[in-house]
C-alpha cells in the first residue's frame, strides 16, 4: 500500500499526479490498494482471465471488505468471530458446494449403509468401487475395511454423534472411511490432503489402509 504522490513544483512547470505504467508479473491475483487524500482507500484488482471469471472476482472482492469492516468494527473479537464470506459467497457455496438440496430416497427409504451391506451378502465378490487409475474393490472388501476402520475408532474412545476428520484424496480409502464413520453412527469432515494442515490431533489419516 502507498499513497498518492506529493505534489511538486519548479518554476517551469508542476506535477500534481504521478501515473506509473503496469509491468506484467506472473501473479495469478494482484490486489493494489492506494490511499487517496479526497477519495480515501481506493482498491484495484488485476487477474489472470484464463483462471478466474468476473463473478470470481467480484466474490473475492465482496468477502475482502466484508473481512476489513469486520476487523476495522471491533479489533478485539476472536478470530472466529471475524466475518469472512459476503452475501455472493454463501449463495454460492449454498448453490455449488453444500448440496442443501433433498433428493428423493429409491430405495424405499433404506440407507445408503443398508444397501452397501445388502449388496455385501448377496454379492460379495461383485465390484463396488472402480477409480480411474485402474483400482478396484469388491464389496467384501470394502466392508472389511470399512470395519477395521471402525474399530480403531472405537478402541480410540470415539463414540456415537462425535465429528471425524478423513484426510484423505478422493478414491477407496476415502469411501471405506466414510462407511467405517457411518457405523459407528458418527459424522465425518472430508478434509483434502492438498490444503495446508498444521494441526493434525483429531485426523484420521488413511495413508495405510489395508483392505485384509
Amino acid at each position: 500500500m502507498y499513497g498518492k504522490a506529493a505534489n511538486y513544483k519548479t518554476t517551469d512547470f508542476e506535477i500534481d499526479d504521478l501515473v506509473v505504467e503496469d509491468i506484467p508479473t506472473a501473479s495469478e491475483i494482484a490486489l493494489e490498494a492506494t490511499e487517496d487524500p479526497q477519495l480515501g482507500l481506493r482498491l484495484r484488482l488485476e487477474y489472470d482471465a484464463f483462471l478466474y471469471q468476473w463473478d470470481d472476482m467480484e466474490r473475492f472482492l465482496e468477502n475482502f471488505l466484508v473481512f476489513l469492516r469486520s476487523i476495522i468494527k471491533d479489533h478485539r473479537q476472536s478470530v472466529d468471530e471475524i466475518e469472512m464470506c459476503g452475501s455472493k459467497e454463501l449463495e454460492h457455496l449454498r448453490r455449488n458446494c453444500w448440496m442443501m438440496t433433498v433428493e428423493r430416497n429409491v430405495w424405499d427409504n433404506e440407507s445408503v449403509l443398508s444397501k452397501i451391506t445388502s449388496l455385501a451378502n448377496d454379492r460379495p465378490e461383485a465390484t463396488a468401487i472402480a477409480t480411474s487409475n485402474g483400482l478396484s474393490i469388491s464389496y467384501e472388501d470394502l466392508l472389511h475395511g470399512a470395519g477395521k476402520i471402525t474399530f480403531s475408532l472405537r478402541d480410540s474412545g470415539v463414540g456415537p454423534g462425535r465429528l471425524v476428520g478423513i484426510l484423505a484424496q478422493p478414491g477407496i480409502e476415502m469411501v471405506a472411511a466414510m462407511i467405517g464413520v457411518v457405523q459407528l453412527r458418527c459424522g465425518y469432515v472430508p478434509l483434502d490432503p492438498k490444503f495446508a494442515i498444521t494441526y493434525y490431533t483429531g485426523l484420521w489419516s488413511l495413508s495405510h489402509f489395508d483392505r485384509r
